[in-house]
């Protein structure tokens, strides 16, 4: 039973001695980066206007609604609701 602890306690120790904190490393990484010189940044690039196309067909039925949706639509087309504006409060 002494034998377990004690080898467990050096192998917490070994691998408590392999768990080095690495900040030092990273700081001087980082530091190296900041000191290097910038990149060049590339100019944007140039768009040609793309012609102007003029759609005759705006009239037509809609290709992105249902011909069930539309055909109801076009008969709800006139009915509207008014809300009745005027009501008396209600206690």
């Amino acid at each position: 039973m002494k034998i377990e602890k004690l080898s467990l306690a050096l192998l917490a120790t070994v691998l408590m001695v392999g768990c080095d904190s690495r900040i030092d490393a990273v700081n001087a990484q980082m530091a190296e980066i900041r000191n290097q010189p910038p990149l060049p940044i590339e100019p944007a690039p140039v768009f040609e206007p793309a012609p102007t196309f003029n759609y005759a067909a705006h009239q037509l039925k809609s290709p992105f609604m249902p011909s069930s949706l539309a055909a109801e639509l076009k008969i709800m087309a006139g009915k509207r609701v008014y809300p009745n504006l005027a009501r008396q409060l209600q206690p």
